[in-house]
């Protein structure tokens, strides 16, 4: 028995250090592969040759390439196309990942298998052949490939996994089989070209998340099935569409509607999908209507909107400081108006022009949706005292021109007032304690404004960019003037600054015109 037990306890260790060998094989290379020999089997583990478009060799030192080892090719900087050769069964976690000028990459039938986040951050990836034995598909697998344009999902997968396709911001057309039956968080997000996809009846789970930002995905599944309900209920049906642009938009562009019919006015519906998102805070789409009156909207707030707009015929102008911007819209539908039916709506809303929320017991003003370009800011509203001005309430309002702030408010909101671009003179409040920075960014027609003395400091950028400005009465117990105050005010020649002011920040009168300090 004690040789038995010596014998055995031999032979385990024997097939321990066999195994280990296998575990830690030496990687050896030819022609710029890397790889590894596991018995009769090759994996190859990177490639350093300097070509771009490369072939894995089928067989490496008299023996079959079996399998892409994990992170084998990630991070290439070179690498535009791999083609993988039949006769490949696995290929590792993160093969691909990282490959920034990877466009495409073919896998044969054979692979069984694809590692998690196989492709993630591969953002020049524009196709991929997945092969038709995969069943389970990669988590993470095409992570932020914002090129890919169309994947088919192998038949035989179950489960579109986290992350699948996140991000994939070019990705316009995906196949996906009757074998899903999950499809799990975040697997779409921000497919912001994905317009339509088809679920079967076997769907029987999607994560709230799944689709989400997909912003004009419609869903096409049988009637009362689980994924036809989730459609109805998130939105992914399809809109009545009136006029609409591509989606996403990647250039400046302008679109021009004409009412076939009699029409005083028109009120224009929105989709509650409407969206610009570029890299600049600039970024806008403006609607101007046949009496020149324009309505200036960034980010999400068009969506779900309806306009009226004068006339029978408008026309919509994208701005985008950059040349790519995300960004759509949809009308969903345009209902004409009787003269006597926009008298009705004027009255209405010359009743009430005013967006405000109650803070603290009064009212905080939000918005103006009146047409008048001489405007008056109340200080009450139906017995309410309005106590401030928000920030950015009245930003890229392009009707008023001429503003009195009502006596009793007593603070203005960061950008309140920003790139009101036709207002021309604000009359402000004794009662005034705070204004924000940026309040009258680029309102590029102010010709003079006169601050309250209970004003003790000029924040950051507030008239940053009024190049019109030429007068400016500061505050006589002002004690700072920040950075980028009159920055850019090039016809402001000159300014008395009260001897209480103690601080002058940084570029305060850059690009000024003062040539005269007192």
């Amino acid at each position: 028995m004690k040789r038995l037990a010596i014998f055995l306890l031999a032979f385990t260790a024997l097939l321990f250090t066999v195994s280990m060998i296998g575990v830690f094989a030496e990687e050896q290379e030819i022609d710029g592969w890397t790889y590894q020999v596991n018995g009769n089997e090759v994996t190859v583990t990177g490639y350093s040759g300097g070509k771009s478009e490369v072939t894995v060799p089928s067989v490496i030192d008299g023996k079959p390439v079996t399998a892409i080892a994990d992170g084998a090719f990630a991070a290439s900087p070179d690498l535009v196309s791999v083609t993988v050769p039949e006769g490949v069964v696995s290929v590792g976690e993160e093969a691909f990942a990282d490959c920034r000028c990877l466009e495409s990459v073919f896998l044969p039938g054979s692979v069984k298998t694809v590692g998690s986040r196989a492709f993630r951050y591969s953002q020049a990836l524009k196709s991929v052949t997945l092969p038709s034995e995969l069943s389970v598909f990669p988590y993470q697998g095409f992570w932020d490939c914002e090129s890919l344009e169309s994947v088919t999902i192998p038949d035989g997968v179950e489960i579109i996994p986290n992350g699948a396709f996140y991000y994939c911001v070019s990705l316009e057309e995906v196949v996906v089989p009757d074998s899903v039956k999950t499809i799990e968080k975040n697997a779409f997000h921000a497919c912001l070209h994905l317009e339509s996809v088809s679920l079967s009846e076997k769907v029987t789970a999607i994560d709230d998340s799944a689709f989400s930002d997909c912003e004009f995905l419609v869903i096409h599944a049988p009637e009362g099935s689980y994924a036809d309900h989730f459609a109805s209920e998130n939105g992914f049906v399809p809109e009545n569409v009136v006029l609409e642009s591509p989606h996403p938009y990647t250039e400046d562009g302008s679109w021009e509607y004409t009412y076939d019919g009699d029409a005083a006015a028109l009120r224009v519906f929105f989709s509650s999908k409407c969206f610009i998102r570029g890299n600049w805070e600039l970024d806008e789409l403006t609607v101007t209507d046949e009496e020149g009156n324009q309505f200036v909207f960034t980010g999400d707030e068009l969506a779900g909107r309806a306009l009226v707009l004068r006339g029978k015929s408008f026309e919509i102008e994208l701005q985008a400081i950059f040349a790519e911007v995300d960004f759509g819209f949809r009308i969903t539908d345009i209902e004409p108006m009787t003269e006597l039916e926009y008298e009705d709506y004027l009255a209405e809303l010359e009743a009430n022009p005013w967006e405000a929320h109650i803070v603290n017991g009064t009212l905080e003003i939000t918005g103006y949706k009146g047409l008048g370009s001489d405007v008056t800011v109340p200080a009450e509203i139906n017995g309410i005292s309005v106590a401030s001005i928000a920030s950015y309430a009245f930003k890229s309002n392009r009707i008023m021109r001429n503003v009195v702030i009502g006596e009793g408010i007593l603070s203005i909101g960061e950008g309140a007032f920003q790139e009101c671009t036709n207002l021309e003179s604000v009359r402000l409040p004794q009662s005034l304690t705070e204004i924000g920075g940026s309040a009258f960014l680029s309102c590029l027609a102010l010709k003079e404004i006169e601050f309250p003395d209970r004003i003790t400091a000029l924040c950051d950028s507030i008239l940053n960019g009024c190049e019109s400005l030429e007068r400016a009465v500061l505050p006589g117990f002002l004690e700072a003037i920040e950075s980028r105050a009159f920055r850019n005010c090039q016809n402001l020649r000159e300014i008395t600054i009260p001897e209480t002011v103690t601080q002058i920040g940084d570029r305060a009168f850059q690009g000024s015109g003062i040539i005269e300090i007192v």
